[in-house]
């Protein structure tokens, strides 16, 4: 495969190279493209093609919106022979990932430092309370930016008491609260301010780690 990450947008060229020509060899038949856990393939493979009956190529494309680490195509035995007559073994590629789902807000917190709650709605929070954004899987944390020299809506991760005409700056970057790069702290540089509200905005700004 000539890439092995897909993420959504990426295909690849499947390249198939046997040791001699082949007889009764078809891609349709003799190549299994594994399931997901929904029951759907990980991908479609065009019919491969060859101009001497030894080299063959077709281009895979990854199921949409779908997520699988572990995948690799199978090339059934005794499917295919040489010009002989002879059976060929059966053969599988190297390990594919399939990632072609957008990445999520799982979650959105505030926390003062001792108690964590899960949602805004009607709700008070203590002005010293710290924003804490975690996504649906793991994420580049140099695309997860926020506001940190003024109070202009910069970053991909905002907080604003005003529809985001400003943002409250923040004290630093957003950091990993962990080594899975899903949970992000926003530090605000001084206390938020009494009966206000905040809205906090994630934009398309971040992405995951395949590149969605």
């Amino acid at each position: 495969l000539s890439d092995t990450a897909l993420k959504a947008g990426d295909n690849a060229t499947v390249t198939l190279d046997f040791s001699e020509a082949v007889a009764s060899f078809s891609s349709d038949a003799d190549i299994t493209v594994p399931n997901l856990d929904n029951g759907t393939t990980s991908g479609t493979l065009a019919a491969m093609t060859s101009s001497d009956n030894k080299i063959w190529a077709g281009i895979f494309t990854p199921t949409a919106n779908a997520e699988d680490a572990s995948n690799t195509l199978s090339l059934t035995a005794n499917s295919y022979k040489d010009l002989a007559g002879n059976d060929g073994p059966s053969e599988t590629t190297e390990n594919y990932v399939v990632d072609t789902k957008a990445p999520s807000v799982s979650s959105l917190q505030l926390t003062d430092g001792v108690t964590t709650l899960s949602t805004f709605t009607d709700r008070c929070f203590p002005v010293t309370s710290n924003i804490i954004v975690t996504f649906s899987e793991a994420m580049v944390t140099s695309h997860i930016t926020t506001s940190t020299s003024d109070t202009h809506c910069a970053g991909s991760i905002q907080v604003s008491s005003d529809n985001f005409s400003s943002c409250v700056r923040m004290s630093t970057e957003p950091t990993a609260s962990d080594n899975t790069n899903r949970t992000f702290t926003l530090d605000p540089n001084g206390n938020l301010s009494y009966d206000t509200t905040y809205k906090v905005r994630v934009t398309t700004g971040v992405k995951d780690v395949l590149g969605n």
